[in-house]
């Protein structure tokens, strides 16, 4: 797939480098189709601020604000979505990631908290929180359950990098990004 992408970026920038000096062209036609997109939703299900796309161990995924800001979505294999979690009130989700364990944790960028909903529940809680937070964005985690946490302050174009670790403590690994 990558020798493809490289090859039809290379052709692309090649016939446009030709066409525009006047060279001939050679249309570049793909051999086969990989991926085809459509639908999975209705559309109009979540708000313009959908963000945080991850699927928990049996496959659902999720995403935030369904249908409203501060609420967690959840679709089904089938495409059927509906409301999983409200989120505490004045929060609202962006990235959103899942533990081994099935525990989903969320960024809540207005309260500058990391949250949690513990497997098996839809209530969430603060996992971890700093008056240090911009605006908690984006989540990863390792296999251990020690968290990264993108942090951007969109006003100045920087932002930071954070590790939270199992005793829920943020440590600044970055800053001015």
């Amino acid at each position: 797939m990558k020798i493809t992408f490289t090859y039809s970026f290379i052709a692309l920038f090649s016939c446009f480098i030709f066409e525009t000096y006047g060279a001939k062209t050679e249309t570049v036609v793909p051999q086969e189709v990989l991926y085809v997109c459509t639908d999975y939703t209705v559309a109009g299900l979540f708000t313009g601020g959908i963000e945080g796309p991850a699927v928990d161990l049996k496959g659902n995924l999720y995403a935030v604000n369904f249908s409203n800001d501060g609420t967690i979505g959840i679709v089904d294999a089938d495409g059927v979505a509906k409301k999983f979690a409200d989120l505490p009130v004045g929060s609202i989700g962006n990235g959103i990631r899942f533990d081994k364990f099935g525990n989903m944790y969320i960024a809540d960028y207005p309260k500058h908290n990391i949250l949690i909903i513990p497997s098996g529940s839809t209530t969430p809680a603060v996992y971890a929180n700093s008056a240090s937070f911009n605006q908690p964005n984006d989540l990863a985690i390792m296999s251990n359950g020690i968290l990264f946490a993108s942090d951007p302050k969109w006003d100045n174009g920087t932002g930071k990098l954070w590790r939270i670790g199992k005793d829920k403590v943020p440590v600044l690994l970055a800053s001015n990004l």
